[in-house]
């Protein structure tokens, strides 16, 4: 995070100003490590067993990325996990930013092995649930009902390049600092908070199975920008888990334009408390999470990619134009 330099493998001069650095731990234990036992008016309170131990505890996407670091040692992926927020994690060896990087919600993580995890994050589940709500919703009629677009359908919005759904729902909170949620039709722009006024509206919204393909492209091309910060190469291997698995378009829309970049899905429903239950068993075991690798498997479903998208590279480029010019 902010608070630790990880060039002089201590805390950072932020921690050090907000005179907080002499109350944070160091040094950092492992994850599982045990220091002690509740005590016993926690046990009383609580109806824990008073032999109950405390360990130093994982923050939550790193509780998700562990299973991967347990399975997929060795090998360069990209985890993609997907809910309100939508948290795209590399381990890498290197710490380090790209200057376009500076000012963009991206950070370097501290992994259970203590590495870093170059993280680049946005609000995609906020964005689907906001953007769906009002989808086929007009004078406070009840939101239309999930659509199912054709690929036919997709390759016309990106030839025509005409609908468009611009970030952040949450300004700031993501890959584009200043761009201003709105969709775009036909040049016209409608703000969200015109869109949810009722004030004014693109027609283009009124038909859930179209608004629904224009709000998948822009998920995906928010998440394609994230992947690039977070330090994408080709070969890599990107594994979505969370919500988003069960979003087909989506990861169909990622797999055709990243070719060079195996796109899967996996079981992991609950990476998060899959990770931490690791933790705590291996601190139950005297062990590591590596050493109980054998105890569990994530299946890998590849993403179908999906046919027709032909215009999707000039589609991206109107579309970063047009946040630009939104600032």
């Amino acid at each position: 995070t902010y608070l630790y330099d990880w060039r002089r493998g201590g805390y950072s001069s932020v921690a050090e100003k907000l005179g907080i650095a002499k109350k944070l731990p160091f040094p950092l234990k492992d994850s599982w490590k045990v220091l002690g036992t509740i005590k016993p008016e926690i046990a009383a309170a609580t109806g824990l067993a008073p032999d109950t131990v405390v360990t130093m505890g994982i923050h939550d996407s790193n509780a998700s990325l562990l299973p991967y670091l347990v399975k997929d040692s060795g090998t360069d992926f990209v985890v993609n996990s997907t809910g309100t927020w939508c948290v795209l994690m590399h381990p890498q060896e290197e710490y380090g930013f790209a200057p376009e990087e500076l000012g963009k919600v991206v950070f370097f993580n501290r992994s259970a092995y203590n590495k870093p995890v170059k993280t680049a994050i946005f609000l995609g589940g906020k964005e689907y649930e906001v953007w769906t709500g009002l989808f086929g919703a007009k004078s406070g009629a009840a939101p239309a009902a999930a659509a199912a677009p054709s690929p036919a359908l997709y390759a016309r919005i990106l030839a025509d390049r005409s609908a468009f759904i611009l970030p952040e729902i949450v300004p700031g909170s993501g890959q584009f600092p200043g761009s201003i949620p709105q969709a775009v039709e036909g040049g016209r722009r409608y703000r969200l908070a015109d869109i949810e006024a009722g004030r004014a509206r693109p027609a283009f919204m009124d038909d859930p199975a179209m608004a629904e393909a224009v709000l998948n492209l822009s998920l995906a091309l928010q998440t394609m920008v994230a992947l690039e910060r977070a330090g994408l190469a080709p070969g890599q291997t990107i594994f979505t888990e969370g919500g988003f698995r069960n979003n087909r378009d989506y990861n169909a829309i990622l797999a055709a334009a990243l070719p060079a970049n195996p796109v899967h899905l996996t079981d992991m429903s609950e990476a998060t408390s899959f990770g931490a239950a690791l933790t705590g068993l291996a601190a139950l075991e005297g062990t590591t999470p590596s050493a109980l690798g054998g105890l569990f498997s994530i299946a890998r479903i590849p993403a179908e990619p999906m046919p027709g998208l032909a215009d999707f590279a000039a589609y991206r480029e109107k579309w970063l134009a047009l946040i630009a010019e939104a600032r």
